[in-house]
């Protein structure tokens, strides 16, 4: 299996953090970190939703979190641009 390289953009792991240190269950924060990072390591395309009408832009959640992110099929990268919490 081919696995994917997943980096995250400086104000992605600045928002990650955030929320981790501002969420009342951190260790649900970190195991949908882990999850994300293995969803999108693994088979980003299967496990992202296009967001809106950006074919190139993709969302993947796990738990409360939404990571976007896009991929870079030829250098097998995955670029998160931005963590989200989930609105409920």
């Amino acid at each position: 299996m081919t696995r994917f390289t997943v980096i995250y953009e400086q104000e992605a792991e600045e928002q990650l953090a955030s929320l981790w240190l501002s969420h009342f269950d951190r260790d649900e924060v970190a195991e949908a970190s882990r999850s994300i990072d293995v969803r999108l390591r693994d088979d980003p395309r299967r496990n992202g939703t296009p967001i809106g009408n950006k074919r190139d832009e993709l969302g993947c959640q796990a738990g409360p979190l939404i990571a976007i992110y896009t991929i870079s099929d030829g250098d097998m990268l995955v670029q998160v641009w931005k963590i989200m919490l989930v609105a409920n």
